[in-house]
């Protein structure tokens, strides 16, 4: 008797991969969310701090560039595999919590790292923490979720 697929489960007899489906490799998405992350992270907080485009713009860049380098690094440790082969996920409702979970640490990280660049560097006001972190985790969530459905 097979057993009941659970939303939590990885997989089970009848989730196995198959020829021709969709899958998501969830390192790549961790890091194409943590890049997105700090790019819109750094360039709004640079705004919303100094008013100033050239300052916006100098966030946006170092943030992309932090958000490539933390996602990277993150999709390596969580979903590590030995070498020449890379972990994937079915496309579907199931691999959102795959997702998110890289997505969202990448991005958080991301988050903070954007702050310590605005704050340390360019001497952006301290009130701006919680709104790049926030903006971080909500387009972490918000990739995670269309990479798997979409």
């Amino acid at each position: 008797m097979q057993k009941k697929s659970t939303f939590l489960r990885d997989s089970t007899i009848e989730d196995k991969l198959k020829s021709g489906d969709i899958v998501v490799v969830p390192a790549l998405s961790a890091r194409n969310a943590s890049f997105l992350a700090g790019l819109i992270a750094g360039g709004f907080c640079g705004w919303m701090g100094k008013h100033n485009f050239l300052t916006a713009i100098e966030l946006a860049i170092s943030g992309a560039i932090v958000g490539f380098i933390a996602g990277m690094v993150i999709g390596k440790i969580l979903f590590f595999r030995e070498p020449g082969k890379v972990m994937v996920v079915k496309k579907g409702p199931k691999s959102i919590i795959t997702l998110i979970k890289g997505n969202v640490i990448g991005c958080l990280i991301t988050g903070i790292s954007v702050f310590n660049i605005a704050f340390f560097f360019m001497e952006v006001n301290a009130s701006i923490i919680l709104l790049s972190i926030f903006i971080s985790f909500v387009i972490g969530i918000i990739m995670a979720v269309l990479g798997s459905l979409l």
